[in-house]
């Protein structure tokens, strides 16, 4: 079971750069077969390992099944190289195990225990995979579970289906806790047929019904581990070149071929009986600094099974909107007549639009009446709330454009006073402006 995991893990980092003996292969599966891997078969270290790497893959006695589980660490500059391809030109570096051939069209069940310190150094917005499957002649990824701002995501991956991330789990919740990730797929290349499950630390995250392979997707395998790619996005955001160490631990990682092989009966008939109503899709941009509320957006399952190209998922789900944290009053109920701008310094302001403003118990929004916008439909308007206290202050929401015929939509987050302006960044360039007239 799970040991005191303070002492253990600081005990583990003070040796996190050095002081450690190469760990042999022999080892590692010796580790792996304690906790009884089921239908797995190590083949070894990923050949595209660095060969000068400090500690890539070890074993470790800080563990949630069994005595030990595999600790993964990646320093700047560990990348590797075999005959047909080098990860160090490509961006890329990595530490991870590498599984025999699996068979498709069959169902399987898997489970990982994942453990990412509460100090793990986040790579986002370049591509942190964990978890990933290869269907093999010709290469492509089929899935990987990924860590990026949003925290521990399940992607689709762009090389076979429609590049999509889904949020499993966030940061807040998995850094410093172990995550249990149940797996459930039959790598079927029939849209009719195919399936894919994702259970997280018992709850249903993922039950998508589609296409789960490609045609020639035969032959696949599973590795994992830390496997860094488009580092330059993270070099880029932050301007610094050097990447900063990254450690994980695995355990319990195992696959049968029906779930009462991997699991309790019980916890199986638990796991099977569960639906999940809506996803929390995630908008992956390459050079985000954070975690971006803009890029998160609900999707139920039907609408996510629809998309067939990664362009789709902006139209099918709209961001998440925050709660506005304001206590309302309704000291300033009335009409108010208001107008808009676009504003960048160099620019200076251009106004787009105009309109009256109710408030009504402290809750803002825009009249139909009296409306123009010359960016766009007036219907764009029905987008704005907002709320107001009572020393005037305002945090309000719109979903507009501020380009003449261009279709970005993007939301904005409009705070201010009453007697002064709102304002909020529209994108990197514009800023919106609203600012009310007197009550009518």
């Amino acid at each position: 079971m799970m040991k005191n995991f303070l002492g253990i893990l600081v005990i583990g980092l003070l040796f996190g750069s050095s002081g450690y003996a190469k760990t042999e292969i022999s080892e590692i599966k010796k580790s792996i077969k304690e906790d009884r891997d089921g239908l797995l078969k190590l083949e070894g270290f990923h050949p595209l390992n660095a060969p000068h790497a400090i500690n890539p893959v070890s074993v470790s006695d800080f563990s949630i099944i069994g005595d030990t589980s595999i600790r993964f660490e990646s320093n700047d500059g560990e990348c590797g190289q075999e005959p047909n391809w080098n990860d160090c030109p490509n961006d890329r570096e990595r530490a991870e195990l590498n599984y025999w051939d699996e068979t498709w069209k069959k169902e399987k069940w898997y489970r990982f225990y994942l453990f990412l310190p509460k100090d793990y150094n986040s790579i986002a917005p370049a591509k942190m995979s964990l978890i990933q499957w290869k269907r093999l002649n010709p290469s492509k990824v089929l899935v990987i579970f990924q860590h990026m701002h949003a925290g521990l995501t399940f992607n689709r991956n762009g090389e076979t289906f429609p590049d999509s991330y889904i949020v499993l789990k966030s940061n807040e919740e998995l850094l410093g806790n172990w995550t249990e990730i149940i797996f459930n797929t039959n790598w079927h290349p029939d849209p009719k047929k195919g399936f894919m499950k994702v259970w997280i630390d018992g709850k249903l995250k993922v039950d998508f019904k589609g296409q789960a392979n490609s045609k020639d997707g035969k032959r696949l395998n599973l590795r994992y581990g830390l496997y860094s790619s488009y580092m330059s996005y993270y070099k880029n955001t932050y301007k610094n070149n050097t990447m900063p160490q990254r450690i994980a631990f695995y355990d319990g990682v195992k696959a049968e071929k029906k779930c009462r092989k991997l699991l309790d009966t019980q916890i199986c008939k638990d796991l099977v009986s569960q639906t999940v109503e809506e996803y929390t899709y995630f908008l992956h941009h390459s050079d985000d600094k954070e975690l971006n509320w803009k890029t998160l957006c609900p999707i139920t399952p039907a609408k996510f099974e629809t998309a067939t190209k990664i362009e789709d998922f902006g139209t099918l789900c709209s961001p998440i909107e925050p709660k506005l944290a304001i206590e309302t009053t309704d000291v300033f109920d009335g009409r108010y007549s208001f107008t808009m701008s676009r504003f960048n310094a160099n620019d200076g302001s251009k106004r787009i639009g105009k309109g009256y403003i109710d408030i009504n118990n402290g809750i803002m929004t825009v009249a139909k009446e009296g409306r123009k916008l010359d960016t766009g439909s007036t219907d764009l308007f029905d987008s704005f709330t907002g709320q107001i206290d009572k020393k005037g202050n305002i945090s309000s929401f719109v979903k507009i454009n501020v380009l003449t015929g261009k279709s970005h939509l993007f939301e904005v987050n409009l705070v201010g006073t009453k007697d002064d302006q709102l304002q909020g960044k529209w994108d990197d360039y514009f800023d919106v402006i609203l600012t009310l007239g007197k009550k009518e």
